[in-house]
This record gives structure tokens, sequence and C-alpha cells, in this order.
């Protein structure tokens, strides 16, 4: 009984033991398993903060990385920005009413004394090019606006071949100009949106001066109107435009169409050129008698062979000459890129007679003054910085500027009539030049251009046409012959 009460016992102890054995076992299991949950949750925190670092350090490269392309992208468009030049105010219209076929462009050409060396003309050009940097440029497009691009290499001179003035070649990275040579001749042609005359002809100026300079001649240039030894000036580059408006008081556009010459059209390319050699003192003395200026007597007499066409053709349209204008004259500026403006001369009687034209001559040159050319300054300049036409895109642009030039451009007057007035060059080259002639390309609707300079007591005035009638040059140069002044007449045809 004893030995099973004892048993009892034991059993009771063992099981008490396996008890708390397994309340031991299951407190340690428990305890582990909270460490290894206290293991897990700092691996976790651990995890989520390397994370954590990771993104951050991720956003830090990203950030780095987006701060090195805006530096490189800062650094590519000031980089561009001394690669590029904007076009100026006057020079946008002609990229915009290009066409394969038709640029504007004019000309100005000097004949020497002996025949051009083709290797000492390009030696010439490559010197001229150290003065006149900004002209080694090609036309690009940019999203917004057109823009000038600065080329690596240097123009060629080339042998002149074809008829004057012959369209650009806008594809790829062209130049601008052409310099082109023939026996006696040396010719500079100009893409308007380049420069203006009064550019054109320090281009042409430079270079003859140092052509001159590699014939041998012995040519002092520091005391004339530009000197190939200068370095440029960064005001040569500016558009005077923009520095002169003052954005108030505009011209009115609206004006009458003008009538346009008839004729038979020649061959695309084809362009005929007719001049006349009169002497400088022979004009002035028939301006006087005429009591006008010279420049208002040659205006004049081209009024009244435009309209002796237009009444043999029986129109009624108004005979309107383009003027274009030199605002060198009234704003002071060192700009060698486009500064012009224009004034358009209109008579609308069908029997004007001389003197009735020489009076709207008169008339037109004494309201040519800062104010009026202010006005079409600004007229410019507002239409350019208008928020709509900015933000435009070229495209679109190109369309409205197309839609200007066909509305606002010749459609507004006859012909276009240009005087470069007296050219010069320094001392020791007046026999090494022996004349001058500047020519105005052929126009997209006009029949014809006129344009003049003198150079040594001799004026050369040279019309282009693009139609085979020439019944406006004849009565031109009868007229003048008719006031007593002998003209030496000379073509290409």
């Amino acid at each position: 009984m004893a030995k099973t009460n004892n048993d009892k016992l034991a059993i009771k102890e063992e099981k008490r033991a396996q008890k708390q054995e397994k309340a031991l076992l299951k407190a340690e299991n428990k305890k582990a398993q909270q460490a290894e949950r206290e293991e897990l949750k700092k691996q976790s925190q651990t995890l989520a903060k390397n994370q954590k670092e990771e993104k951050a350090e991720r956003r830090q490269q990203e950030r780095d990385l987006r701060r090195e392309k805006r530096s490189k992208f800062r650094e590519k468009r000031l980089q561009l920005q001394e690669s590029s030049l904007p076009l100026d105010n006057a020079a946008l219209i002609y990229p915009a009413s290009k066409n394969s076929e038709w640029n504007e462009i004019f000309r100005i050409s000097a004949y020497l004394n002996g025949d051009v060396d083709p290797q000492k003309l390009q030696s010439a050009l490559e010197k001229t090019m150290q003065r006149f940097p900004y002209y080694n440029v090609a036309l690009h497009k940019g999203f917004f606006w057109y823009y000038f691009q600065y080329l690596e290499q240097k123009p060629k001179v080339m042998k002149e071949e074809f008829y004057p003035c012959q369209p650009f070649d806008f594809r790829g990275d062209k130049h601008l100009f052409r310099v082109l040579y023939y026996n006696k001749k040396v010719t500079c042609e100009f893409f308007h949106s380049l420069c203006d005359g009064f550019g054109g002809l320090n281009f042409m100026d430079c270079l003859l001066i140092n052509y001159a300079r590699e014939c041998g001649l012995q040519v002092d240039a520091k005391n004339f109107m530009i000197n190939p030894n200068d370095f440029y000036e960064q005001e040569e580059l500016e558009d005077a435009f923009n520095r002169y408006a003052d954005l108030k008081e505009t011209n009115s556009r609206k004006e009458k169409a003008a009538y346009q010459i008839v004729g038979t059209p020649l061959v695309l390319g084809k362009l005929i050129v007719t001049s006349g050699k009169i002497s400088v003192a022979e004009l002035k003395n028939a301006a006087k008698t005429q009591n006008c200026s010279l420049n208002e007597l040659l205006l004049a007499t081209l009024m009244y062979a435009i309209n002796v066409d237009r009444v043999e053709h029986k129109r009624k349209k108004p005979v309107k000459i383009s003027l274009p204008i030199d605002c060198r004259r009234f704003f002071e500026t060192k700009t060698m890129r486009n500064f012009s403006s224009y004034k358009n001369f209109s008579i609308e009687k069908q029997d004007a007679t001389l003197a009735d034209c020489i009076e709207v001559a008169k008339a037109g040159m004494a309201e040519i003054d800062k104010e009026y050319l202010m006005k079409n300054i600004n007229a410019n300049v507002l239409a350019q910085k208008n928020i709509f036409v900015r933000l435009m895109p070229l495209y679109i642009k190109d369309l409205a500027l197309k839609y200007s030039f066909n509305t606002y451009g010749e459609r507004l007057f006859s012909t276009a009539f240009s005087n470069l007035g007296v050219l010069k060059v320094p001392d020791e080259m007046r026999e090494f030049v022996e004349s001058f002639e500047v020519m105005i390309g052929r126009a997209k609707l006009n029949s014809l251009n006129v344009a003049t300079c003198s150079y040594n007591g001799t004026a050369v005035i040279t019309f282009t046409r693009r139609i085979q009638q020439s019944n406006v040059e004849r009565v031109f140069f009868r007229t003048l012959t008719s006031l007593g002044l002998s003209i030496d007449l000379y073509s290409n045809v």
C-alpha cells in the first residue's frame, strides 16, 4: 500500500516536473520568439533605413544629374549664343518670303584697271573676313525665329558665269554672300538679311583695299571709312532698330496698290541689265535748272517714265516708287547689318509732266526726317515684339510674314530706286579702281528695279528687269538726254 502511494507520488512529481519543464520550455520559446521578433523588427528597421538612405542617395544622384544636365544645357546655350546671331528686325521678312527661285539680293561691282588675279582675290577675301567675322554665317531655322550660325569654313571666290543675282542655296551651311570675278570686274552679291547697302559697301571697300595691297599697292586706310587693319567693334553687330524704337507713334501701312509695269516675263534666272554713265556735274546742272536736287531729278524722271508706260497700257493704279533710306543719316550707329527704311512716292495724274513728278519728289523728300523714320521703325519693332507673334512657331510666322510681304511688299510700289551716293576709295587706289556699279536683283513681283551710285565724277544708273520690254529705260534715258545730258549706255544683252 505504501509502495503504491510512493509510486503515485513519484508519478505526480514526474508530471509536475514535466509540466514545469514544459512551462519553462514554453517560456524559453516565447522568449526566443520575442527575441526573433525583435531581431526581425530591428532588421526591418535597418532595411527600411537602408532603403530610405538608398532612396535619398538616388534622389541626390538624380538631382546631381539634373543639375549637371542643366549646367551642360546652359553651357551649350552659351556656346550657341556665342556661335549664333539673331536676325535684325528688317532681316526677318526675307527668309520667310524667299523660295528656291527667288531671294532678295543686291550687288556691288568694281571695275579695275587690270584683269583680276583669283588667288590674290582669295587671299584678300580671307583677310577681309577677319575684319567682318559676323558675315561668315549661314541661315538656320529655330523653333521661333531664324538665326545666323557662324561657320568654320571660309568663303571662296568664284568666276562669274551666269546672269547677275542668282538665288542663293540655303541648304546646309552656305554663306549668304558671294564674291565673283570676271576679267577686270570684282563683284559682291549679298542676301539682304545679312546687311543693307551700307554694310555691303563697307565690305566691298575692305575687300578692294586688301586686294590692292595683295597686288603690291601701298594703301594707307587709316583715315578711310573702313580700315582693314582695325578690329571690328561690338556695335557693328547691333540691331539698331531695337535700340532706337520708342514704340510710340507709327506710320500706317495702309496704301493703295501700285501699277505693276507690264511686259513679257523672261525665262527664270535671266536678268537684263542696262546701265547709263552720266557726268555728275552735268546732272547737277540739269537738276539746278529744274530747281531740284540730283536725287529728286532722277527719282522724278523714273516716275515720269513709268507713268508714260502706265498710260500706254491704259492702267489706273498710281505709279509708286519706293526709295530706301539709310537711317544712319538720322540715328547714330556703327551697325553693319540692316538699318534702312523707305519712303513711297506716288503720282496718279495720267497726263503728269516731268515738272509734276519733280514736285512730287520734292514734297516727298521734304517729309523724310527723324520723326518719319522713327514711326516706320516703331511699326516694324512693335510687330516683332507682339506677344502672340513671339509665341508663334516659325512655320506659322513664315506664313504670316509671307502674307505680309505679298500684301504690303512689292504690291505697294511699281519699282524700287536705290541711291548709294558718292563712293570713294583711298587716294592711292583712284587709278586702281576705274568705276563702280550697283544693282538690285530680280524682284519677286515688280518687273524692274533701279539703283545708282557715283564715283570719280561719274554717275552710273542701272536698270535690272525680268521682262523683255525696255519701255521704261528708253523713256528714262531719252528724258535725261532731252535735258542736255550725254549718256553712255551699255547692257548685258
